[in-house]
């Protein structure tokens, strides 16, 4: 019922219209005011948001700061969120502009970290491939449609959004009723919305649109 909502008419063109003027590209001005700004309050400013999108927001604060301890502060709080992922890519690019920012002493890239977590990124993927071939040889749609979630939720987490978008993308010949393809839409949308891949999310709100009138 939850991906219901989001075929909502009304939740349609409020999308589409988010889509259009891409709000985040409007709100770097106002984050770029505030940076210079003793007062801001980088824990408030992020406590609006989740995921992809508070890691997204917390960099580009720690990488174009003027104020030295606010972007010091985004960047140590943007390690400890991508820390909780398994996105090692993003805190390699990360630590590496920290570093030419300010010092490798500050902020020391902590491979032991890295080795971990491609390490268990590769042994989910394997897990996941095993699964997804017996599911597919057993012919069991439902199994393999909800696989196919689970992989782009590992995805979404190694920061790997194009990825994300074409697992959910792959349940459009496991659906087994039209709510099904409302999820999977809705997830699609999201990925590419995170990805600022804008043609996509607004092609996925167009569909969503469709669906809804049917």
């Amino acid at each position: 019922q939850k991906f219901l909502f989001w075929a909502n008419k009304s939740n349609i063109f409020f999308f589409f219209f988010i889509f259009t003027f891409s709000p985040f590209r409007k709100e770097k001005k106002q984050i770029m005011q505030k940076q210079s700004d003793t007062n801001f309050n980088l824990q408030d400013y992020l406590s609006r948001y989740t995921g992809h999108t508070k890691i997204a927001r917390c960099s580009h604060i720690a990488i174009n700061a003027t104020d030295e301890q606010l972007s010091r502060n985004a960047f140590k709080e943007c390690i400890q969120l991508l820390k909780n992922t398994s996105n090692s890519s993003m805190y390699q690019n990360l630590m590496e502009k920290a570093q030419e920012k300010y010092d490798a002493e500050t902020f020391p890239i902590d491979v032991e970290w890295i080795m971990e977590c491609e390490s268990r990124s590769k042994s989910a993927h394997g897990r996941l491939d095993e699964s997804l071939k017996k599911f597919k040889m057993a012919g069991v749609k439902e199994n393999v449609r909800l696989a196919h979630n689970q992989l782009a939720e590992i995805l979404i987490d190694e920061g790997n959004l194009s990825g994300a978008n074409k697992a959910y993308q792959l349940n459009k010949d496991y659906v087994g009723a039209s709510e099904h393809t409302i999820e999977y839409t809705t997830r699609a949308m999201v990925c590419a919305m995170d990805a600022g891949n804008w043609s996509s999310a607004i092609s996925a709100a167009v569909k969503l649109r469709h669906l809804s009138s049917l």
